[in-house]
């Protein structure tokens, strides 16, 4: 996922860079991000207008719960 954090906090432009090839898991994924209202504002330190986030999320099916 890609997305921008404004400078009051506010997340802009949230997409999926690149698929799981499962589309549940994309979709849950998606929504578990769209349902960040908003983050605390961004430093008053830090120059920027904006900051440009991307993270990845990590799924083994084959992993138990609670297992490393």
């Amino acid at each position: 996922f890609r997305f921008r954090i404004l400078k009051n906090g506010q997340i802009t432009g949230l997409t999926l860079q690149k698929t799981s090839k499962d589309s549940s898991f994309d979709q849950i994924t998606m929504e578990c991000a769209q349902s960040v209202p908003i983050l605390p504002p961004l430093p008053e330190a830090y120059s920027k207008n904006f900051l440009d986030v991307e993270f990845t999320f990590s799924f083994d099916p084959e992993q138990k719960s609670g297992t490393q």
